[in-house]
């Protein structure tokens, strides 16, 4: 047995599609899926040699095993970081693993991120990413359809991925000639277009070494990809048991995350049956190591092992907290394509609801707090009829004097009603500055909203008018109704 070790260089962004909960957002995996090599190669051997008896026992039927390509950085490669392995949120340096603590604390979570664990040190990394918009095309008028929008999510180009494929010395070295053949590759989604050009940086055979690890004292089995497993039914679980079972040895302790896996077969355009599976990093505390151990090492564990699942590896399950060793930087890239005309729009009308359910809010919350009994509906009304014409403050200007001085007994903090509208100006600026600062997401505020999508402001007055007919509406509500005749003006 011996491996084909494999690392590229992605020379453009490259898309490999995961489930979205987005109708309109393609996102992409992390890493380069084992099936997505194995298709390459296929369609080269097929070009190359035809389909000969051997194909389909190189390529269905497990003769090979692709692994998947993970992140390469600093001459490490990085793998889902372990589900037992938790981060502080509070010290961000700081892991812990819950398989050796008594006691888990509420402040540290799991780690969404490859990792390169070294001794007691982890090293991070998240490979980058960027979003890209896309007009649907309409391909019988070769023009693109109006309003009709979609985004892809990429990996970046610049980034290094490692992986490797297992199998006979004599099968490697044949797809080691043809990945020499042509070093230029593409993968992934769209790679017809702008999307999914790679080059071949290294492929060397090595013969595979299987690490003893029959000393284990408390061995933790790792899920290097995700894995799928079958029921004695012959479906998908994701139920510990069913691992038991297909390992013969008792699991004690489990950190597990759940997948569904959907693969579309091109040649077929059409998805296979989709299955449950334990997610690449999870973790499993076993009471002993399994007596043929070295086999699922090799082989892998559960179904569809050669194209990518249940890459395993054994470990010990060290005592000891680690620490950060690198801290990676890398973020999602804002898109470098101005948004197209219906995303602007959205954006648009996104904003003045946000603004508009912000201010409104505000002057309910005045409204309720004020105790403006001694003022008649008549006097509310007149002042709502200002804010709605859009010169409130030239007609406030020529309020008679009786009342004025309602509105000088109306006390609102340290101001009375009367100043607090002949202000009103400076009152909308500074909503208007919080408002900006409201929050989108976890990052964002909506300032970036606006600068990001070339949003066009309202002037202040049409925000003030939104702001008073709101105060005054929640306040004529608040009053009973009154007899006599209405104030003049």
């Amino acid at each position: 047995m011996q491996t084909l070790n494999i690392k590229i260089e992605l020379k453009s962004p490259v898309l490999f599609s995961a489930q979205s909960g987005d109708s309109t957002l393609t996102q992409t995996l992390s890493f380069v899926p084992g099936t997505s090599l194995l298709g390459l190669l296929a369609n080269r051997y097929i070009k190359s040699k035809g389909k000969t008896v051997d194909f389909s026992r190189l390529f269905l039927r497990g003769g090979l095993r692709f692994h998947n390509l993970y992140p390469f950085k600093d001459a490490d490669c990085y793998y889902p970081c372990p589900l037992n392995i938790l981060r502080s949120k509070i010290e961000s340096k700081d892991f812990i693993n819950v398989f050796a603590t008594d006691e888990i604390k509420p402040d540290y979570k799991a780690v969404s991120s490859f990792a390169y664990i070294k001794e007691d040190y982890v090293a991070l990394h998240q490979p980058a990413k960027e979003i890209f918009f896309h007009h649907e095309r309409d391909y019988q008028k070769g023009i693109s359809k109006e309003g009709v929008v979609f985004n892809y999510e990429a990996l970046s180009s610049e980034q290094m991925f490692c992986g490797k494929i297992m199998g006979s010395s004599d099968d490697l070295m044949v797809i080691k000639e043809l990945l020499e053949s042509d070093p230029d590759l593409r993968l992934g989604k769209s790679k017809t277009s702008q999307y999914g050009k790679c080059r071949l940086m290294e492929c060397s055979l090595k013969d595979y070494q299987i690490i003893d690890s029959d000393s284990l004292e408390q061995p933790l089995m790792i899920l290097l990809s995700d894995t799928i497993v079958k029921n004695t039914y012959g479906k998908s679980s994701t139920d510990t048991a069913d691992l038991e079972r297909l390992l013969g040895v008792e699991i004690l302790s489990s950190a597990i995350d759940l997948y569904k896996v959907e693969t579309v077969v091109n040649a077929h355009k059409a998805k296979k049956p989709s299955e449950l599976a334990f997610k690449a990093g999870s973790c499993f505390l076993l009471k002993y190591l399994p007596s043929n151990y070295k086999l699922f090492a090799q082989n892998g564990l559960g179904e569809r092992c050669h194209e990518g699942f249940g890459h395993i590896s054994f470990e010990e399950n060290h005592p000891y907290s680690m620490s950060l060793l690198t801290k990676s930087s890398a973020q999602v890239s804002e898109p470098t394509t101005q948004a197209p005309p219906i995303i602007r729009t959205i954006a648009q009308n996104c904003y003045e609801l946000t603004v508009e359910t912000y201010l409104s809010n505000k002057a309910s919350e005045i409204a309720n707090v004020m105790d403006a009994r001694s003022l008649s509906k008549s006097l509310i009304g007149r002042l709502e009829s200002f804010a709605a014409a859009g010169s409130f403050s030239e007609s406030f200007a020529e309020l008679r004097k009786l009342s004025v001085e309602k509105l000088n007994k109306i006390h609102m903090g340290d101001k009375n009603l009367k100043e607090y509208l002949d202000g009103i100006d400076k009152e909308i600026d500074t909503m208007l500055a919080n408002s900006r600062m409201l929050s989108l997401g976890k990052t964002k505020k909506l300032k970036n909203l606006i600068t990001e999508t070339g949003i066009k402001e309202r002037p202040t007055d049409y925000w003030k008018a939104i702001f008073l007919k709101t105060l005054f509406l929640s306040i004529r509500r608040k009053l009973k109704p009154q007899g006599g005749k209405d104030e003049k003006r």
